[in-house]
Protein backbone atom coordinates (compact mmCIF):
# COMPACT_ATOMS: atom_id res chain seq x y z
CA UNK A 1 0.00 0.00 0.00
CA UNK A 2 1.39 3.23 -1.23
CA UNK A 3 1.48 5.85 1.47
CA UNK A 4 2.15 9.55 1.12
CA UNK A 5 3.83 10.14 4.45
CA UNK A 6 3.71 13.92 4.76
CA UNK A 7 -0.50 13.70 3.71
CA UNK A 8 -0.93 10.99 6.48
CA UNK A 9 -0.66 13.77 9.41
CA UNK A 10 -2.06 16.98 10.01
CA UNK A 11 -1.29 20.66 8.48
CA UNK A 12 -0.02 21.24 11.91
CA UNK A 13 1.87 17.78 12.38
CA UNK A 14 3.85 18.44 9.27
CA UNK A 15 5.04 21.79 10.44
CA UNK A 16 6.06 19.93 13.79
CA UNK A 17 7.96 17.61 12.20
CA UNK A 18 10.01 19.64 10.70
CA UNK A 19 11.08 22.26 13.48
CA UNK A 20 11.61 19.59 15.56
CA UNK A 21 13.69 17.57 13.37
CA UNK A 22 16.21 21.18 13.28
CA UNK A 23 16.02 21.37 16.84
CA UNK A 24 17.18 17.60 16.93
CA UNK A 25 20.05 18.53 14.96
CA UNK A 26 21.42 21.59 16.14
CA UNK A 27 21.26 19.85 19.67
CA UNK A 28 23.20 16.35 18.49
CA UNK A 29 25.66 19.03 16.91
CA UNK A 30 25.62 20.90 20.24
CA UNK A 31 26.68 17.16 21.55
CA UNK A 32 28.84 16.03 19.46
CA UNK A 33 30.92 19.35 19.98
CA UNK A 34 30.92 18.88 23.43
CA UNK A 35 33.48 15.50 22.25
CA UNK A 36 34.93 16.70 19.28
CA UNK A 37 36.94 19.79 18.26
CA UNK A 38 36.42 19.34 14.86
CA UNK A 39 33.18 19.23 14.73
CA UNK A 40 32.04 21.30 12.24
CA UNK A 41 33.73 18.81 9.93
CA UNK A 42 30.56 17.03 9.79
CA UNK A 43 28.33 19.76 8.83
CA UNK A 44 30.46 19.84 5.29
CA UNK A 45 30.12 15.84 5.41
CA UNK A 46 26.51 15.72 5.79
CA UNK A 47 27.05 18.71 3.13
CA UNK A 48 28.59 16.10 0.48
CA UNK A 49 31.60 19.12 0.67
CA UNK A 50 33.97 16.38 2.24
CA UNK A 51 33.50 12.77 1.60
CA UNK A 52 35.78 11.50 4.42
CA UNK A 53 36.53 13.22 7.60
CA UNK A 54 38.56 12.52 10.78
CA UNK A 55 36.21 13.74 13.93
CA UNK A 56 39.28 14.65 16.71
CA UNK A 57 37.62 13.80 20.24
CA UNK A 58 38.78 16.19 23.13
CA UNK A 59 41.40 12.68 24.05
CA UNK A 60 42.78 13.15 20.67
CA UNK A 61 41.50 10.03 19.17
CA UNK A 62 40.84 10.53 15.68
CA UNK A 63 37.75 8.61 13.91
CA UNK A 64 37.29 8.19 10.61
CA UNK A 65 33.88 9.21 9.21
CA UNK A 66 33.15 8.09 5.49
CA UNK A 67 30.01 6.73 5.43
CA UNK A 68 26.75 7.53 7.57
CA UNK A 69 27.11 3.94 8.86
CA UNK A 70 30.79 5.41 10.71
CA UNK A 71 28.80 8.09 11.43
CA UNK A 72 26.48 6.24 13.22
CA UNK A 73 28.40 4.53 15.15
CA UNK A 74 30.09 7.26 16.39
CA UNK A 75 26.95 8.79 18.52
CA UNK A 76 26.18 5.42 19.45
CA UNK A 77 29.86 4.85 21.11
CA UNK A 78 29.72 7.94 22.59
CA UNK A 79 25.98 9.16 23.82
CA UNK A 80 24.35 5.28 24.13
CA UNK A 81 26.54 2.90 25.31
CA UNK A 82 27.89 4.52 28.60
CA UNK A 83 24.69 3.96 29.52
CA UNK A 84 25.13 1.89 33.38
CA UNK A 85 21.66 1.01 33.62
CA UNK A 86 22.95 -1.33 31.13
CA UNK A 87 26.11 -4.43 31.11
CA UNK A 88 27.60 -4.53 27.27
CA UNK A 89 29.74 -7.12 26.62
CA UNK A 90 30.65 -8.09 22.56
CA UNK A 91 26.94 -9.87 21.41
CA UNK A 92 24.90 -9.35 24.65
CA UNK A 93 23.44 -6.28 27.11
CA UNK A 94 22.09 -7.34 30.29
CA UNK A 95 19.89 -5.09 32.39
CA UNK A 96 17.91 -5.69 35.76
CA UNK A 97 14.13 -5.19 35.40
CA UNK A 98 11.77 -6.02 38.44
CA UNK A 99 14.12 -7.66 40.41
CA UNK A 100 15.11 -10.17 37.33
CA UNK A 101 18.40 -10.28 35.69
CA UNK A 102 17.65 -10.32 31.79
CA UNK A 103 20.10 -11.04 28.82
CA UNK A 104 19.86 -10.13 25.37
CA UNK A 105 21.91 -11.13 22.26
CA UNK A 106 22.49 -9.24 19.18
CA UNK A 107 24.53 -10.50 16.28
CA UNK A 108 25.86 -7.30 14.89
CA UNK A 109 26.58 -3.99 14.86
CA UNK A 110 23.22 -2.44 14.01
CA UNK A 111 21.78 -4.58 16.15
CA UNK A 112 23.13 -3.85 18.92
CA UNK A 113 22.04 -0.35 18.71
CA UNK A 114 18.56 -0.67 17.88
CA UNK A 115 18.74 -3.99 20.90
CA UNK A 116 20.21 -1.50 23.15
CA UNK A 117 17.69 1.45 22.00
CA UNK A 118 14.96 -0.92 21.98
CA UNK A 119 15.51 -2.29 25.53
CA UNK A 120 16.00 1.55 27.25
CA UNK A 121 12.14 2.69 25.33
CA UNK A 122 10.49 -0.58 26.63
CA UNK A 123 12.24 -1.27 29.90
CA UNK A 124 13.35 1.91 31.50
CA UNK A 125 11.11 4.44 29.94
CA UNK A 126 8.08 2.28 29.45
CA UNK A 127 6.92 2.54 25.91
CA UNK A 128 3.68 0.21 26.65
CA UNK A 129 3.22 0.75 30.15
CA UNK A 130 -0.13 2.06 28.75
CA UNK A 131 -1.31 -1.46 27.96
CA UNK A 132 -3.33 -3.32 30.40
CA UNK A 133 -1.70 -6.97 30.20
CA UNK A 134 -1.99 -8.51 33.18
CA UNK A 135 -4.06 -11.66 32.69
CA UNK A 136 -4.42 -11.27 28.87
CA UNK A 137 -3.77 -12.72 25.70
CA UNK A 138 -0.97 -10.20 23.93
CA UNK A 139 -0.23 -10.15 20.16
CA UNK A 140 3.07 -8.85 19.45
CA UNK A 141 3.60 -7.45 15.72
CA UNK A 142 6.98 -7.14 15.19
CA UNK A 143 8.80 -9.13 17.85
CA UNK A 144 12.30 -7.86 16.62
CA UNK A 145 14.68 -9.94 19.26
CA UNK A 146 12.19 -11.08 21.56
CA UNK A 147 12.08 -7.86 23.96
CA UNK A 148 8.86 -6.81 23.77
CA UNK A 149 7.23 -10.46 24.45
CA UNK A 150 9.43 -10.44 27.14
CA UNK A 151 8.25 -7.17 28.59
CA UNK A 152 4.72 -8.05 28.26
CA UNK A 153 5.15 -11.44 30.20
CA UNK A 154 7.05 -9.62 33.07
CA UNK A 155 4.19 -7.23 33.58
CA UNK A 156 1.50 -10.04 33.87
CA UNK A 157 0.36 -11.21 30.81
CA UNK A 158 -1.07 -14.76 30.56
CA UNK A 159 0.63 -15.71 26.98
CA UNK A 160 2.44 -13.43 24.22
CA UNK A 161 1.89 -14.48 20.58
CA UNK A 162 4.65 -12.80 19.04
CA UNK A 163 5.60 -12.09 15.09
CA UNK A 164 8.91 -12.22 13.83
CA UNK A 165 9.41 -12.28 9.88
CA UNK A 166 13.45 -11.96 9.87
CA UNK A 167 15.07 -14.79 9.87
CA UNK A 168 17.92 -13.65 11.70
CA UNK A 169 16.04 -11.45 14.43
CA UNK A 170 14.18 -14.85 14.33
CA UNK A 171 16.46 -16.80 15.87
CA UNK A 172 17.96 -14.24 18.34
CA UNK A 173 14.42 -14.00 19.29
CA UNK A 174 13.99 -17.44 19.89
CA UNK A 175 17.62 -17.61 22.11
CA UNK A 176 16.52 -14.44 23.97
CA UNK A 177 12.82 -15.70 25.21
CA UNK A 178 15.29 -19.54 26.24
CA UNK A 179 17.79 -17.59 27.83
CA UNK A 180 15.13 -15.70 30.09
CA UNK A 181 13.82 -18.58 30.69
CA UNK A 182 10.07 -17.43 29.20
CA UNK A 183 10.17 -20.50 26.36
CA UNK A 184 6.42 -21.55 28.20
CA UNK A 185 4.84 -18.54 28.25
CA UNK A 186 5.67 -16.73 24.94
CA UNK A 187 4.81 -18.51 21.50
CA UNK A 188 7.18 -17.07 18.73
CA UNK A 189 6.35 -17.24 15.16
CA UNK A 190 8.73 -16.89 12.35
CA UNK A 191 6.17 -14.87 9.93
CA UNK A 192 5.23 -11.77 9.13
CA UNK A 193 1.78 -9.52 9.61
CA UNK A 194 0.01 -8.91 6.04
CA UNK A 195 -2.89 -7.24 4.76
CA UNK A 196 -4.47 -9.13 2.19
CA UNK A 197 -3.05 -12.31 1.36
CA UNK A 198 -3.50 -12.05 -2.50
CA UNK A 199 -1.68 -8.93 -2.98
CA UNK A 200 1.59 -10.05 -0.61
CA UNK A 201 1.96 -13.31 -2.85
CA UNK A 202 0.03 -15.77 -0.06
CA UNK A 203 3.25 -14.74 2.24
CA UNK A 204 2.28 -14.16 5.90
CA UNK A 205 -0.59 -14.20 7.85
CA UNK A 206 -3.46 -11.50 7.98
CA UNK A 207 -4.94 -10.04 11.83
CA UNK A 208 -7.91 -12.41 10.53
CA UNK A 209 -6.35 -15.42 10.49
CA UNK A 210 -4.13 -14.60 13.63
CA UNK A 211 -7.56 -13.97 15.22
CA UNK A 212 -8.90 -17.69 14.14
CA UNK A 213 -5.57 -19.29 14.51
CA UNK A 214 -5.43 -17.92 19.08
CA UNK A 215 -9.08 -17.67 18.98
CA UNK A 216 -9.13 -14.17 20.11
CA UNK A 217 -11.34 -12.39 22.09
CA UNK A 218 -10.85 -9.43 23.75
CA UNK A 219 -6.92 -9.40 23.60
CA UNK A 220 -4.25 -6.87 23.29
CA UNK A 221 -2.63 -5.89 20.04
CA UNK A 222 1.28 -4.44 19.96
CA UNK A 223 2.33 -3.58 16.41
CA UNK A 224 5.78 -2.33 15.63
CA UNK A 225 6.51 -3.44 12.10
CA UNK A 226 8.57 -1.40 10.17
CA UNK A 227 4.95 -0.41 8.09
CA UNK A 228 3.17 -3.53 7.63
CA UNK A 229 0.82 -1.62 10.32
CA UNK A 230 -1.09 -0.12 7.11
CA UNK A 231 -1.66 -3.53 4.35
CA UNK A 232 -2.56 -5.14 7.96
CA UNK A 233 -5.09 -2.99 9.83
CA UNK A 234 -6.49 -1.02 6.85
CA UNK A 235 -7.66 -4.35 5.28
CA UNK A 236 -9.15 -5.95 8.50
CA UNK A 237 -12.72 -5.44 9.12
CA UNK A 238 -14.10 -2.95 11.81
CA UNK A 239 -16.03 -5.32 13.30
CA UNK A 240 -13.34 -8.34 13.85
CA UNK A 241 -11.29 -5.68 14.68
CA UNK A 242 -13.50 -4.57 17.70
CA UNK A 243 -14.42 -8.19 18.44
CA UNK A 244 -10.59 -9.38 18.62
CA UNK A 245 -9.11 -6.57 20.30
CA UNK A 246 -9.66 -4.09 23.57
CA UNK A 247 -6.67 -2.39 23.52
CA UNK A 248 -4.25 -1.86 20.25
CA UNK A 249 -1.02 -0.07 20.00
CA UNK A 250 0.92 1.01 16.96
CA UNK A 251 4.31 2.35 16.31
CA UNK A 252 3.35 4.66 12.80
CA UNK A 253 6.07 4.86 10.31
CA UNK A 254 4.24 7.09 7.48
CA UNK A 255 1.80 9.25 9.36
CA UNK A 256 -1.50 7.94 11.05
CA UNK A 257 -4.41 9.44 9.99
CA UNK A 258 -5.90 6.36 7.89
CA UNK A 259 -4.90 4.17 10.76
CA UNK A 260 -6.80 6.37 13.16
CA UNK A 261 -9.89 6.69 10.68
CA UNK A 262 -9.92 3.08 10.60
CA UNK A 263 -9.89 2.16 14.04
CA UNK A 264 -12.34 5.11 14.92
CA UNK A 265 -14.71 3.21 12.36
CA UNK A 266 -13.87 0.10 14.38
CA UNK A 267 -15.30 1.32 17.85
CA UNK A 268 -12.37 2.69 19.64
CA UNK A 269 -10.99 5.62 21.12
CA UNK A 270 -7.87 6.97 19.50
CA UNK A 271 -5.05 8.84 20.42
CA UNK A 272 -1.39 9.78 18.34
CA UNK A 273 1.52 11.53 20.10
CA UNK A 274 3.09 13.58 17.36
CA UNK A 275 5.28 12.40 14.79
CA UNK A 276 9.03 12.68 14.34
CA UNK A 277 11.44 12.43 11.80
CA UNK A 278 13.65 9.56 11.90
CA UNK A 279 16.10 7.72 9.84
CA UNK A 280 16.15 3.86 10.02
CA UNK A 281 19.45 2.76 10.67
CA UNK A 282 19.45 -0.19 8.56
CA UNK A 283 17.77 1.06 5.33
CA UNK A 284 18.62 4.86 5.49
CA UNK A 285 14.89 5.34 4.53
CA UNK A 286 13.26 8.99 6.50
CA UNK A 287 10.50 7.96 8.53
CA UNK A 288 8.03 10.08 10.60
CA UNK A 289 7.22 7.83 13.51
CA UNK A 290 4.76 7.86 16.74
CA UNK A 291 2.77 5.70 18.72
CA UNK A 292 -1.02 5.36 18.24
CA UNK A 293 -2.94 4.39 21.56
CA UNK A 294 -6.52 2.29 20.66
CA UNK A 295 -8.97 1.54 23.37
CA UNK A 296 -12.72 0.10 22.67
CA UNK A 297 -14.93 2.46 23.50
CA UNK A 298 -17.33 0.28 25.20
CA UNK A 299 -14.34 -0.68 27.96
Amino acid sequence: MEIQKTKNMSIVDSAYVNISHVSYILNRLYQISEVATNWYDLILFGLGIKKEIYLVTKDRTKVKISTWDDYNKFLANHFMFGDKKFVISRNVIQLKYKNKKLKFYFDNFAHKYSTFYALNENFMNGQYKWLKVRNNTVIDVGGFVGDTAIYFILNGAEKVFALEPDPNLYKTAKKNIKVNHLKNKIKLLSTACVGNKKSNSGKGLSIKEIVEKFGLNNAILKMDCEGCEYDSILNTDPDLLHKAFKQIIIEYHYGYINLKNHLIKSGFKVECTRPKKVTNFDSHENLYVGLLYAKKAST
